[in-house]
């Protein structure tokens, strides 16, 4: 299915514009609506901020900054997104709300990685999280510092395991499939040879007219996701897409798995599908 609407989410970080950037071009590439959500609600609180007094004299801080930037980004938003077709809102709700509705009569969405600021970072769900899993469309996850690119996919992998959620982010991610210079295909498993099921998502795409290059990692010690990670920075990939949580969250967050991993230690973009 074509891309026409893609969600951009937006919230008082230092990358915001950086990220808002990246939807426009894409917008553009794609011809699509581009549907701004601002959310001035902080989408982190720190452990510093609690207790009453501490938290609503954050939140009131934090609102009144959010809103000031909203304006700033308001301000310019009618030459930024010249020639597009556009839409601007600023809300203050749980992040996901807004989101979960929008995402309904959307192609894509966009979203900040999972930061790491906090040690309890590591083991609390983030916005990546639950959008990837309870969206209804699949989730352009970008990592922090991301500078945009409007030909983004160039070079894109494909972590493939035989489930609905691999096949689903596959099928998702098809308009950025038919424009890539290369598409990878990666198994990655603790044996040695490629698995047997490569072959029948290996000709799908060849009968969307997209060229696969079929690669295998065996991986020992190493959780799955990171031996992707490394395979997609030593290849030049610029573009993950795979699926999202094929095992639970909670399993995740007591052993580990690809998702969980990736979205903790992102260095470059992933679209992600459940």
């Amino acid at each position: 299915m074509a891309i026409r609407t893609i969600l951009m989410h937006l919230t008082a970080e230092a990358s915001a514009k950086a990220r808002l950037e990246v939807g426009i071009a894409l917008a553009h590439r794609f011809s699509a609506h581009l549907d701004i959500v601002f959310n001035v609600r902080p989408a982190h609180i720190p452990a510093a901020s609690a207790g009453r007094g501490a938290y609503v004299h954050y939140m009131t801080e934090a609102i009144n900054n959010a809103h000031q930037m909203a304006g700033e980004i308001a301000h310019g938003i009618d030459t930024c997104c010249k020639g597009l077709s556009w839409s601007w809102g600023v809300v203050n709700e749980e992040h996901s709300i807004p989101l979960k509705a929008r995402a309904n009569t959307s192609d894509l969405l966009i979203l900040p990685s999972a930061p790491m600021t906090y040690f309890e970072d590591h083991f609390r769900w983030h916005l990546a999280d639950c959008m990837a899993v309870d969206s209804a469309c699949p989730t352009l996850v970008l990592p922090e510092g991301y500078v945009c690119s409007g030909d983004m996919g160039r070079h894109i992998l494909l972590p493939w395991r035989d489930c609905r959620e691999t096949a689903r982010a596959i099928k998702d991610a098809m308009p950025f499939l038919e424009q890539a210079e290369k598409v990878t295909l990666l198994t990655v498993s603790r044996k040695m040879e490629t698995p047997p099921d490569v072959q029948g998502i290996s000709d799908f795409l060849v009968r969307h007219g997209v060229d696969v290059d079929v690669r295998h990692v065996a991986f020992r010690w190493r959780n799955a996701g990171r031996a992707i990670m490394a395979f997609a920075e030593d290849n030049g990939c610029d573009l993950v897409v795979m699926g999202a949580y094929s095992t639970s969250r909670t399993w995740q967050v007591l052993f580990g798995g690809a998702t969980r991993y990736i979205i903790r230690h992102l260095s470059l973009p992933v679209i992600m599908s459940h």
